[in-house]
C-alpha cells in the first residue's frame, strides 16, 4: 500500500513539474533530464513514469477532467441536456487555453501531434452521440463515425488554420460551429443549437476556472 501511495505522489510531482517546464521552455525545448532535476529524481525514474508525449497527454486529460468536476460542482443543476455541457467543456477549456500564448503553443503542438487524451475523446464522442438521442434521432452507427470524423477534421483544420489566438468576439461561434458539426449533420437544426448556445453563454459567466489551468 505505501509503495502505490508512493509511486502515485512521485506522478503527481513529475506532473506538476512538467507543466511548469512545458509552460517556461515549450515542449522542444523541455527535456526528461530538466523535469527529474526540477523533482529531485533519477533521469530514469521519471522515464520509467513517463515519456515526454505522454506526460502531455496525462496534463490534457487531467485538465479536461478538472473542468468536467467545475461543471458539476458548479452548475450542474443548471444544465438542460448533454448537449449544454458539451459546449460549456468545450468553450471553458479554450478559454483556459488560447488566453494564454504558451498555453496556446503547448495544445498546438498536441494537436498538430494527435496527443490529445483518447479517454478524452471518447468522453466527447459519448456526448455527442447521446445529444443526438436525446433529441430523438436515430443513426446507423457507421454513419454517426462518418459524421464524428468529419467534425475532429474540421477542428483540426481550424485550430491549424484559423485560430492564432483566443479573441472572444470572433473566435467563439467558430469553436461552437465545429464543436457540433456532427450534430448538424445528423440533422439537430441551427434553432435548437443557437437556443443551447445562449444557455451554455449565460452559464459561462456562473463559472469561476481560476482554480482550473492547463498548465500553469
Amino acid at each position: 500500500m505505501n509503495h502505490y501511495k508512493s509511486g502515485l505522489e512521485r506522478k503527481e510531482k513529475i506532473i506538476r513539474a512538467a507543466k511548469q517546464c512545458f509552460y517556461e521552455n515549450g515542449y522542444k525545448g523541455t527535456t526528461i533530464a530538466m523535469i527529474a532535476e526540477m523533482v529531485n529524481m533519477p533521469h530514469s525514474l521519471v522515464a520509467y513514469y513517463y515519456k515526454k508525449n505522454q506526460l502531455l497527454t496525462q496534463i490534457h486529460e487531467e485538465y479536461i477532467l478538472g473542468i468536467l468536476s467545475a461543471i458539476d460542482r458548479q452548475v450542474g443543476d443548471k444544465l438542460d441536456n448533454v448537449l449544454q455541457r458539451h459546449l460549456l467543456l468545450q468553450q471553458l477549456q479554450y478559454q483556459g487555453i488560447y488566453s494564454d500564448e504558451r498555453n496556446h503553443a503547448i495544445y498546438q503542438h498536441m494537436v498538430d501531434n494527435r496527443l490529445l487524451s483518447p479517454i478524452i475523446t471518447e468522453i466527447v464522442d459519448t456526448y455527442l452521440l447521446e445529444c443526438i438521442k436525446e433529441f430523438g434521432i436515430d443513426l446507423p452507427e457507421e454513419v454517426w463515425q462518418q459524421y464524428i470524423v468529419a467534425q475532429y477534421g474540421a477542428y483540426r483544420e481550424l485550430i491549424r488554420v484559423y485560430l492564432r489566438e483566443y479573441d472572444l468576439p470572433t473566435n467563439r461561434p467558430l469553436h461552437y460551429f465545429s464543436g457540433t458539426i456532427a450534430l448538424r449533420l445528423a440533422g439537430i437544426s441551427e434553432e435548437i443549437i443557437a437556443e443551447n448556445v445562449d444557455k451554455v453563454e449565460m452559464l459561462l459567466t456562473q463559472m469561476d476556472m481560476s482554480q482550473i489551468r492547463f498548465l500553469v
